[in-house]
């Protein structure tokens, strides 16, 4: 998929991988759903389809609190207070914490939520604002939004797939 250059093209592209990938964990048996049984996102840890529900929604979560943040983008710790990044599995450690013990509906309401709000903050901006001007570091906003939506979906889907030729799986 090419990088979204406009408005249209980059809510298409978090829609489609958004409904991708629902519909990838809407197929996970619901057995596994809290057990851990997928890669994790630190070297030699593993992970449940609950707690990638829950890097999606840390990062969705994470990226609406930076559009909330009165401060410009260059005065903002980024990603997060604490979090580089060069280190992100701390960060999505910190994502399944946040999120620990929430269940299959329940964070999948909060994705949707958190995905539906992402996709209003596109839609009240303009092409300026988006694809204007760099907003953080050389990337546009437009850029931005899509490497911290896109770029975490398409990561979840891939784990989502490799998950039933992992060793030890059983259906």
């Amino acid at each position: 998929m090419a990088v979204p250059a406009d408005k249209g093209t980059l809510l298409a592209a978090v829609g489609q991988i958004y409904e991708t990938k629902m519909a990838e964990f809407q197929a996970v048996p619901r057995v596994p759903l809290g057990g851990a049984c997928l890669a994790g996102h630190a070297k030699g840890t593993v992970i449940s389809a609950c707690d990638l529900v829950a890097y999606l929604l840390g990062w969705n979560s994470l990226f609406l609190k930076w559009l909330a943040r009165p401060a410009t983008p260059a005065r903002m710790d980024f990603p997060e207070t604490g979090y580089k990044w060069n280190a992100l599995g701390a960060l999505a450690q910190k994502f399944f914490a946040d999120h620990q013990g929430g269940d299959h509906d329940d964070l999948s309401g909060d994705l949707n939520r958190a995905k539906t709000a992402i996709k209003y903050q596109v839609n009240i901006r303009g092409k300026v604002s988006l694809y204007g001007a760099a907003w953080y570091g050389k990337h546009t906003l437009g850029r931005i939004i899509q490497l911290n939506t896109v770029g975490p979906y398409k990561n979840a889907t891939l784990r989502l797939r490799r998950w039933p030729k992992q060793d030890g799986f059983k259906s």
